[in-house]
């Protein structure tokens, strides 16, 4: 399939380099990339544990943070409770 990407100059040039290396393409390359992050992120188990008789799952490493004035925002905007 084909697409277009936009990526930073150092990324583009670390991905090239990687694929010079292996014999790829760059586009051979990317979807390499992609496909090793999405099996480590499947692969790493969610923690979930008991807090106050609530499971709670801890986030994956690299997960955006949300803080609790931006859930309350979304809470009213949305009309929830």
């Amino acid at each position: 399939m084909r697409t277009t990407a936009d990526l930073d100059e150092q990324s583009y040039r670390s991905v090239r380099e990687r694929a010079q290396r292996s014999g790829v393409s760059v586009g051979r390359m990317l979807g390499m990339l992609v496909e090793q992050a999405l099996a480590a992120e499947a692969a790493t188990p969610l923690v979930v544990k008991q807090s106050h008789g609530f499971n709670v799952v801890a986030a994956r490493p690299g997960s955006p943070v949300i803080s609790a004035t931006a859930i309350q925002r979304a809470i009213d905007d949305e009309g929830f409770i």
